[in-house]
Order: C-alpha cells, then sequence, then structure tokens
C-alpha cells in the first residue's frame, strides 16, 4: 500500500519538479522516528504547536521588516523636508546657509 502510494506521488512529480529531491527517504524515516518517539496521539498536537511558532516567527519578521523600512522611509522624507543643501528638493544652493538669501544686500 505505501509503495503504490511512494510510486504515485514519484509519477506526480516529475524529476525537474521533484519537490523533495533525493531526500524523501530521510524525511520518511524522521517521520517514522517522530510517530515512534512521539506516538500517535500527540504527533498531530506537536505538529500544530510547531506551525503555530512558525506563523509567530513569520508575523514577527515581517513586522521587523516593516517597521525598518518605515524608519528608512521617515529619515529620508525628514531630510528632503529640512532641505538639506545640495540635496534635491532642496531649495538651499550649495555651500549656502539655511537662512542666508542668494542676493547681497
Amino acid at each position: 500500500m505505501a509503495g503504490a502510494i511512494l510510486r504515485a506521488l514519484l509519477r506526480a512529480f516529475p524529476e525537474e519538479q521533484d519537490l523533495l529531491g533525493d531526500h524523501w527517504p530521510l524525511i520518511l524515516l524522521v517521520l517514522l522516528v517522530a510517530l515512534v518517539i512521539f506516538g500517535p496521539k500527540r504527533l498531530p498536537e506537536l505538529g500544530h504547536s510547531l506551525g503555530r511558532a512558525l506563523s509567530e516567527f513569520r508575523h514577527a519578521s515581517q513586522s521587523v521588516v516593516d517597521d525598518t523600512k518605515a524608519a528608512a522611509g521617515a529619515q529620508v522624507d525628514g531630510a528632503s523636508a529640512a532641505g538639506t543643501p545640495g540635496q534635491p528638493g532642496s531649495d538651499h544652493p550649495v555651500g549656502a546657509a539655511p537662512g542666508s538669501s542668494d542676493r547681497a544686500g
């Protein structure tokens, strides 16, 4: 039965699209060892906990990326709003103080 299922899976994924590569025996061995160690009652519970932990990790790392992008965007916006001399969008020529004018007196 398991052999027929495995053959069907291998036919479903040609070699160039094989998701497991040559590592499927190792994955089956790890799953079998986990089943023996934790038992059939506790294995779904562990899978659920692992999935929840991975989801929280992805959410936290995406939050860090979003915060970093927002901080970098705020620094860029703040620099252009301050009118740094010589920067694009600035009203001040290079070498002129922000409060001085071009015309002599």
